[in-house]
């Protein structure tokens, strides 16, 4: 075939080329195929085309008579410009909740590690999954918050000059960067010298700080804060703490105007140094109502000390006096007895609801006298209408309110239930900070109970028992020493000459007075130590 056509077009010219119609091209038949009894009939198959016996001039004309000029076309080169961009598999700002988010990567993690060993892992999520989960979920937090960073620290090199972590002296460790203070001799634990860095303005990282605002029982920023210090470096944290806290919806329920009383001078219980529970608040909350009895009422007893503001829950199926003395019993076997007592006022009760009323047959009975006149205590009632006068017991007592009621609502639970919510509110405000200070350790009343934060998750290694007891004795009551002074000094310094306390009067001791419409006449002042009245007595006049 090649042979053909370069004969063809070394002894023709291309003027002498005309063109054959498809109709008449033998060839065709073999492209586009033709049944073999109509090859066989075909006369153009066997003989040609009929016009090719005539001459030229009956030949089929040309289609295209004229070749006008055509352009050249060139093709004109195109540049490829190549983005990289980092797109996650997990859009975290879809979320709402940091446990499902961490539950979430969890599964994923599952999933991904079923696909890829033969042993398959089944059931429900373990604790050690969630914690790879929480690792990875870290990891994903750093590489968007410090990409340049993370990359030039896990291949040992310099960090930018403009970064804005590089004044922590940062180091990568676990695939984690920690931040690298002075405190690496420092007796504390591996996290609390190098916690991770996280950016606060991270989606992620407000999920945390939710989370743990909402462990906390809806504390405020300061305990939040100091409970995130223990593991985590946020940069901006008290910032974005408070922008988080201000986005908490139970907190915003629970949150109204208060009346400003101007403070009066502190009691010298307050400030004079003593034991634990040596001069107890007491006082009782509620009613609460039981999942399966709805009838059946049970009381919150707190009791509270005025100086280092310990705090402890008991909770009374009813009002009795027998079960209040047994709780007071609980009470001096777990914290000591006390010398001294505050507690409300018998008359307050009486002008409450009906579901208060047991209180002042508890505080009239002889029975109460006794055990407390037996046992050395000595018991102080407030004034009248006074709740003020022991402010630092209805603060305590407006703290588990709001926990109480932050955590659950409008559900009843059961009394096994409540013990155990009231336990761990109880252990979370105990755990709250006394001072301001910007302290590794912080004081907190715990530190007096218990030597420690009961918030914080032990680790590391048991400790060994010491050759001389008496050694560690006399240590430890130094150590306690210094802990009382720094935090009475600490304390009183909180305190200004002219400060103003939020006070909020319980609403069901106070309805009866708020709602009466009976006209009243102040008989008698009770002034304070500063000369100023503090209370008074009232006589009613009538309609």
């Amino acid at each position: 075939m090649c042979n053909r056509v370069t004969e063809i077009v070394e002894c023709t010219a291309p003027s002498q080329w005309r063109h054959c119609p498809g109709s008449d091209n033998p060839a065709d038949f073999l492209s586009r195929g033709l049944h073999t009894h109509d090859l066989s009939t075909s006369k153009t198959w066997w003989n040609g085309p009929v016009w090719l016996r005539d001459g030229p001039d009956n030949w089929p004309q040309d289609i295209h008579t004229e070749h006008p000029s055509i352009a050249e076309k060139r093709s004109m080169p195109r540049q490829a410009l190549t983005v990289c961009t980092r797109a996650h598999l997990l859009e975290v700002n879809k979320f709402s909740s940091y446990t499902k988010i961490l539950r979430v990567v969890a599964w994923i993690l599952r999933i991904l590690r079923n696909l890829r060993a033969a042993d398959k892992t089944l059931g429900e999520l373990t604790a050690s999954e969630l914690h790879d989960s929480r690792h990875q979920l870290l990891q994903l937090v750093q590489r968007d918050s410090f990409p340049a960073e993370y990359d030039a620290l896990r291949h040992d090199l310099p960090l930018p000059t403009s970064s804005k972590i590089v004044r922590f002296q940062p180091f990568y460790q676990h695939n984690l960067i920690r931040l690298g203070d002075r405190l690496h001799f420092a007796d504390l634990l591996h996290t609390e010298k190098h916690p991770i860095l996280l950016d606060g303005s991270h989606h992620v990282t407000h999920l945390l700080i939710s989370h743990t605002h909402v462990h906390l029982h809806h504390l405020g920023v300061r305990v939040v804060l100091s409970h995130l210090r223990h593991e985590f470096w946020i940069l901006g944290a008290r910032q974005n703490i408070k922008k988080v806290l201000r986005t908490c919806l139970p907190c915003k329920i629970a949150s109204n105007a208060r009346g400003q009383v101007v403070e009066a001078p502190l009691p010298a219980e307050r400030l004079q140094p003593s034991t634990p529970f040596a001069v107890t608040g007491l006082d009782f909350a509620g009613p609460l109502y039981a999942k399966k009895d709805q009838s059946a009422k049970s009381y919150i007893l707190l009791l509270t000390c005025a100086t280092t503001r310990a705090l402890h829950l008991e909770l009374l199926s009813d009002m009795p006096v027998d079960k209040f003395l047994m709780a007071l019993d609980r009470f001096v076997s777990r914290r000591g007895l006390p010398h001294t007592v505050y507690s409300d006022n018998a008359t307050t009760f009486q002008a409450a609801r009906r579901e208060l009323a047991g209180i002042c047959t508890i505080f009239h009975d002889p029975r109460t006298f006794h055990y407390f006149a037996h046992r050395g205590i000595t018991w102080k009632f407030i004034a009248p209408r006074a709740p003020w006068w022991k402010g630092w017991l209805e603060r305590m007592l407006g703290t588990t309110k709001r926990c109480i009621r932050k955590v659950l609502g409008k559900r009843q639970v059961d009394d096994e239930k409540m013990n155990t919510i009231l336990a761990s509110i109880e252990a979370a405000i105990k755990s709250r900070p006394l001072t301001q200070d910007d302290g590794p350790e912080k004081l907190t009343p715990a530190h007096f109970l218990h030597g420690g934060r009961l918030t914080t998750i032990p680790t590391g290694p048991e400790p060994t028992l010491t050759k001389s007891l008496t050694k560690e004795f006399r240590q430890k009551q130094q150590v306690v020493k210094t802990f009382g002074r720094g935090g009475q000094r600490s304390t009183c310094w909180n305190f200004g000459p002219t400060t103003r306390l939020d006070n909020r009067t319980e609403e069901k001791r106070d309805a009866a007075s708020e709602t009466s419409s009976c006209r009243r006449r102040c008989d008698h002042t009770i002034c304070g130590k500063g000369g100023g009245s503090r209370s008074c007595d009232q006589v009613e006049m009538g309609k």
